[in-house]
């Protein structure tokens, strides 16, 4: 699935300036160890595509990674005239685990010619990437089981205990950090929002590789 990424800023931006398509918009690893992200650059100038792996931290708070080598993408920069677009690959040196690991990709896109008149500002794109253990499964009953909702203090309170990503609800919104994801082994604690009339069912889906 190809998702055209438009973005404008304060309306200094021209909408044809700041243009990409990106696909796809998950990057999943499996047994062959790599996965692959196309970047396009849709815009009327040409851009410089600067990409990075960083490590999905327990609190959803992104950083560096201890070993740049064990998971690198290649190239990690590229110029691409209007018009022309790049196939990268994001390659990993260490073996499957037993459960899913998240990183993030962040392409850093920068106008190397802006138009006259306009603002050269870079743009960032921040996307998923997640290591899948060998032979996963589709998650089933039992599965559901390990993701539990509880109310402390006046908290909600949302553990992963599963093997599986889960994608929280709307209903979060605001209060997760990064994204709206909750990775294996990781509580959200949410201290904003009364949540204790809902479901805990209704709150979260669980994320798989994607088919495509």
């Amino acid at each position: 699935m190809i998702i055209k990424l438009l973005l404008l800023i304060c309306g200094l931006l021209s909408a044809a300036s700041y243009a990409s398509f990106v696909s796809p918009l998950q990057v999943d690893l499996a047994e062959a160890r790599r996965g692959f992200i196309n970047v396009a650059n849709d815009g009327t100038e040409v851009a410089l595509y600067e990409l990075a792996i960083l490590e999905w931290g327990g609190d959803g708070v992104a950083k560096q990674i201890e070993d740049p080598e064990s998971l690198m993408v290649m190239p990690s920069i590229a110029r691409l005239e209007p018009g022309e677009s790049q196939r990268f690959t994001i390659v990993s040196s260490v073996q499957q685990g037993e459960q899913v690991r998240g990183f993030r990709l962040v392409i850093k896109e920068t106008k190397l010619q802006p138009s006259e008149g306009s603002v050269n500002l870079s743009i960032s794109y921040n996307l998923p990437v997640y290591d899948w253990p060998t032979n996963s499964s589709s998650p089933d009953s039992r599965t559901a089981e390990s993701v539990q909702c509880s109310v402390k203090d006046g908290d909600h309170i949302l553990t992963n205990s599963s093997s599986y990503p889960i994608r929280v609800s709307s209903a979060y919104e605001g209060i997760v950090p990064l994204t709206n994801v909750i990775l294996p082994g990781q509580i959200l604690r949410a201290t904003d929002a009364d949540l204790s009339s809902i479901d805990c069912k209704g709150l979260y889906e669980f994320i798989e590789p994607d088919p495509s």
